[in-house]
């Protein structure tokens, strides 16, 4: 199973520069209303560097151990629930 990149979005929210970094501010970006006020449109948040990240290290892992999204799915909870040790450097 291949995990794809979703395309880059515009923000409904308006950016502002300050000093060197983005601050996403509380203003709608304009004709950007629709996406508060359609109930059918479900607006989520995308960290885009973290996405792309995360989606090539899964296509790694289940590339090399073919695994299924679900079992890569089941590994990551259990490394959450600290079901496995994640210091693998004190055994090799």
């Amino acid at each position: 199973m291949k995990i794809k990149n979703m395309p880059k979005l515009q923000s409904p929210f308006i950016r502002e520069m300050k000093g060197n970094k983005y601050l996403v501010t509380n203003k709608i970006t304009p004709d950007y209303e629709w996406v508060f006020e359609d109930e059918s449109v479900m607006a989520i948040e995308k960290l885009e560097e973290v996405y792309n990240k995360l989606t090539d290290e899964v296509n790694k892992l289940s590339d090399s151990y073919q695994l299924s999204y679900f079992e890569l799915y089941g590994i990551l909870e259990a490394i959450k629930c600290e079901l496995f040790n994640q210091d693998r450097d004190k055994y090799e």
